[in-house]
């Protein structure tokens, strides 16, 4: 019996070892690095872009940055396709499905994956057309994007281009545009109160906030800010857009702090987009209202500069007719 003990307590033993061994396999897995998601470069390209172009664009990639895939989308559906990937940079051709909705393809793309800010290199034949159609429709992203003209452009100075946008991102995720309006904001730490702010700039990804009654920001703020809205979008819905957002950086001053825009769905991010248009758009309206008074009262005093020598003549025309009475 003694026997049959110890050999029962030695099964039992290696059987915890056993599961010991299996549960450290388990923990050893979760605490190990996650495998990185490969990475991205869409190259879409259409008429604007020979083959042997296109094709020397993707040698480069792969022959430079062997760590990136190369997708090569070649219709409007396998380009969506994309979207879910990690993406790096888009080379896209305009007329890949045609300009407008090739701007509109990478307009969504640009909404969907807000986060990542993916620059885009345009290619071209026509850069007015593709600057004038770009303004309309992505406006927004102009600081991350970038042109080329294939066919006029050394091959060097191509792959100088798609190498900036890979390292370099093409500077910072969005324009930020120099504004001021007030704004009503919560803090989650106090409750349902209300403090005064103002906007100075904003973008598609966030703001740079000012405090009008003297608060002094925290790191760890996260806010709701109820942006203005039917004052600069016609077809808008409501007055006024929540925001949720949260400080990122902090000014000396401490009343002043940038945030970003935090849980972007797709109807926020299309909300924020249409209020920087519709700013945008009042700005031009009062710049280009201003110019035209500008330029009518320096033609209002050229007219005037102009008469006044005739005037003179007038003038001294009857002072001789009167001396020739006397």
């Amino acid at each position: 019996m003694a026997e049959k003990s110890e050999a029962a307590a030695e099964v039992e033993s290696k059987d915890e070892d056993g599961k010991g061994k299996s549960a450290q396999g388990v923990v050893d897995y979760l605490q190990a690095p996650r495998k990185k998601r490969r990475s991205f470069i869409i190259v879409a390209t259409g008429a604007s872009t020979d083959p042997e172009t296109t094709q020397a664009m993707i040698r480069f990639i792969k022959a430079s940055y062997p760590k990136y895939s190369v997708a090569t989308p070649q219709n409007a559906d396998e380009f969506v396709r994309q979207f879910s990937r990690n993406i790096n940079l888009a080379i896209v051709d305009d007329s890949f499905v045609g300009l407008d909705e090739t701007l509109d393809l990478v307009k969504s793309m640009k909404q969907k994956k807000n986060e990542s800010a993916i620059p885009v290199l345009f290619l071209t034949k026509d850069p007015d057309t593709l600057v004038h159609a770009y303004s309309k429709k992505l406006a927004l992203w102009h600081e991350v994007d970038e042109y080329i003209v294939p066919a006029l452009s050394p091959r060097n100075y191509l792959f100088a281009k798609i190498k900036t946008g890979i390292e370099e991102r093409y500077r910072r995720r969005s324009r930020r545009y120099k504004m001021s309006f007030p704004v009503a904001y919560t803090l989650l730490d106090y409750g349902e109160r209300r403090f005064k702010g103002s906007i100075v700039d904003l973008s598609v990804h966030g703001a740079q906030l000012v405090s009008l009654e003297g608060h002094l920001f925290n790191p760890r703020d996260q806010m709701i800010i109820h942006l203005p809205y039917s004052s600069y979008v016609s077809e808008g819905t409501t007055d006024v857009i929540r925001m949720s957002a949260k400080v990122r950086r902090i000014f000396i001053s401490g009343d002043r702090a940038g945030i970003s825009w935090e849980h972007m769905s797709d109807i926020k991010i299309e909300q924020v987009s249409k209020l920087l248009m519709g700013i945008v758009d009042q700005s031009l309206g009062r710049q280009a209202a201003a110019t035209r008074a500008k330029i009518a009262k320096m033609e209002a005093e050229e007219n005037v500069a102009m008469a006044r020598p005739a005037v003179k003549e007038k003038s001294k025309a009857k002072d001789a007719e009167k001396e020739k009475a006397k």
